[in-house]
């Protein structure tokens, strides 16, 4: 193992970016005041920490044993990768299909944007607007309300936009258009 690029819980790592030692230093300072910030208590830190690091050696070691540590590197290499994130609006159909690659090969790329995607809650509430409680008819607001209420339960918004934000996490954009029948909603 690489004594430059490793850390001191044995975990290594390829840095393909070249910084000097004095920004290596500033960034690491930097990394830890931002994580020490997220965390009043020490010990939720110190625990948070063990389980990031306990969690990487199990990832690097799935991918040492399965052979798989410079699969990636195969197709793409380093220096073009570089490049392509340095000037990302240039380089975005290069860097799509980085990410599409990696979505397909990398269970760990697609389990953490399957787990970004479904952490939203589209929890819906509905509430009448410029509704005058004097003047509105009873039924003529319940009978809207239910017809609006089975028309978002047919939508499975939640279904739906979680399959729409994998996409954005995975493409960075999503296009889209919308089937529905009395039954279903696609």
């Amino acid at each position: 193992m690489d004594n430059e690029n490793s850390i001191n819980n044995g975990i290594s790592l390829d840095l393909s970016i070249d910084l000097s030692n004095e920004d290596k230093i500033k960034l690491d300072k930097y990394i830890d005041s931002k994580l020490n910030n997220q965390f009043n208590d020490q010990a939720l830190f110190d625990a948070t920490l063990k389980n990031t690091r306990h969690n990487a050696k199990i990832i690097l070691k799935e991918l040492n044993e399965k052979g798989l540590s410079n699969y990636f590197f195969r197709k793409y290499k380093k220096e073009d990768v570089s490049k392509w994130l340095s000037d990302p609006e240039r380089f975005e159909v290069q860097l799509r299909g980085v990410s599409r690659y990696l979505y397909n090969v990398s269970s760990h790329y697609k389990r953490l944007i399957k787990y970004f995607s479904g952490m939203a809650m589209f929890c819906m509430v509905m509430k009448p607007r410029n509704l005058d409680i004097r003047k509105a008819n009873r039924n003529t607001v319940m009978n809207d309300y239910y017809v609006t209420s089975n028309y978002l339960i047919n939508m499975n918004l939640k279904h739906e936009f979680n399959k729409i934000l994998d996409t954005v996490f995975r493409e960075e954009i999503f296009y889209g258009y919308v089937y529905e029948t009395d039954k279903s909603f696609i």
